[in-house]
């Protein structure tokens, strides 16, 4: 928000927080990658090589989807926390 409505922030103490936001932002953003790489590639590929081994030579690109690798890592999550 604060980028949207000043080009410099002059405040040293919203500065301060702005820093610390930022490294709380960065942090979780690793995280999610990590278990991006972690819980969601592994999925993508085993899921991948199903798929082909019943036929749908297409799936070969699963594992390689980003998007389809970030939503099996995160729905793989949701249901770690959720207890299922």
């Amino acid at each position: 928000m604060t980028i949207r409505v000043v080009d410099c922030v002059r405040s040293r103490l919203l500065s301060e927080i702005l820093v610390k936001i930022v490294g709380k932002l960065e942090e979780a953003l690793n995280a999610v990658e990590l278990m991006v790489a972690r819980v969601g590639r592994p999925l993508a590929l085993k899921l991948s090589r199903l798929a082909v081994s019943w036929g749908y030579v297409e799936a070969k690109g699963w594992a390689w989807d980003p998007t389809f690798v970030r939503y099996l890592a995160v729905t793989a999550l949701n249901s770690q926390w959720s207890g299922h």
